[in-house]
């Protein structure tokens, strides 16, 4: 497993990896309209552009072949910050991932 930060050049893999997940998870939850609508809020290309304008920092965990899930946090003080986003591809959730991702990020990137 990898965690790199994501660099601007990535937007299209986190938009895409987002449509995925969400098409995914959430039409058990909420409506077709209202994932169609947060996808073009927060996650077309233009948002997610300006989220790293805002200070937004996004980090993509993969395997040597396919990116599996992104997160993204800001800093709102120093030495506070706030998780905005935490995914993980559905197909691949209780393989410890998620945990992988997080202690990994902190370790290296939380500094």
């Amino acid at each position: 497993m990898q965690v790199r930060e994501a660099l601007p050049s990535d937007i299209p893999i986190i938009h895409s990896l987002a449509r995925k997940i969400w098409m995914d998870h959430y039409p058990s939850i909420i409506s077709m309209e209202q994932i169609e609508y947060m996808l073009e809020k927060m996650y077309s290309e233009v948002a997610l552009q300006q989220q790293l304008t805002d200070g937004h920092r996004f980090f993509i965990i993969s395997d040597e072949k396919t990116d599996l899930g992104y997160l993204s946090f800001s800093q709102t003080e120093e030495g506070n910050y706030f998780l905005h986003k935490f995914y993980i591809d559905t197909q691949h959730h209780r393989k410890g991932l998620g945990h992988f991702f997080l202690i990994t990020f902190s370790m290296q990137f939380m500094i």
